[in-house]
């Protein structure tokens, strides 16, 4: 009788567990939701970046072409020395900070990309979390329900089914939990990519504070 009051506790707290954990789960799925729509507005805003990018590069090279050809004739058309050099110069920065830039632009859209890759397996980890609720509730239900044969007196047939049924319950739920642990390793992969992505930004943003205009 013991053991059944024992299993009547856990069969309870199943229950309160369960309806708590979805609550959660709901409600952190509205959250996922919004945060896949923001991953993806940035992976399309990395991918713009990228594109101006590799237009300003294609400018500084135009321009530098236009630059030589100012040299060419330059004592025909009467252009400075000194404005020429400013101009080439500027244009010299330019071209280094394009380079710079594209680089930024990609590692953007990478960051942008792995981060949309979180959201979604966060949402996926968060499914598993709603489903494992409701597997978690089931279980609550059948232990009670066995409790109840116990205590009602049913024959052994009924007793042993209901038994059965709650523990074959419990391996689902075992199931669950372990996606569930899969899912955690998963987010924490790519969280360490994301990690790495960061620091690749951060090396590539000091390197084109170190580029400066020549004078």
């Amino acid at each position: 009788m013991e053991n059944n009051d024992n299993l009547e506790i856990i069969a309870n707290k199943n229950l309160e567990i369960a309806i708590n954990e979805k609550q959660i789960a709901l409600e952190s799925r509205k959250i996922a939701k919004i945060q896949i729509k923001k991953a993806r507005a940035r992976e399309e805003l990395a991918q713009r970046g990228i594109e101006i990018a590799k237009i300003k590069r294609e400018l500084t090279e135009k321009t530098k072409n236009l630059i030589k050809n100012k040299k060419a004739v330059k004592d025909l058309l009467e252009y400075s020395d000194k404005g020429l050099d400013i101009e080439e110069s500027l244009a010299n920065y330019n071209e280094k900070l394009a380079y710079v830039q594209i680089d930024i632009a990609e590692i953007h859209k990478k960051i942008a990309e792995i981060e949309k890759k979180l959201a979604e397996e966060n949402k996926s980890l968060i499914q598993e979390k709603i489903k494992n609720a409701k597997e978690r509730e089931k279980l609550g239900k059948k232990q009670l329900f066995y409790i109840q044969n116990v205590r009602s007196g049913e024959n052994e047939e009924k007793k042993n089914a209901a038994k059965e049924s709650y523990l074959s319950q419990q391996k689902v739920l075992n199931k669950s939990e372990q996606k569930i642990l899969e899912k955690n390793e998963d987010m924490k992969k790519i969280q360490i990519k994301l990690s790495d992505s960061k620091k690749q930004l951060s090396l590539k943003l000091s390197e084109r504070e170190k580029i400066k205009p020549l004078h």
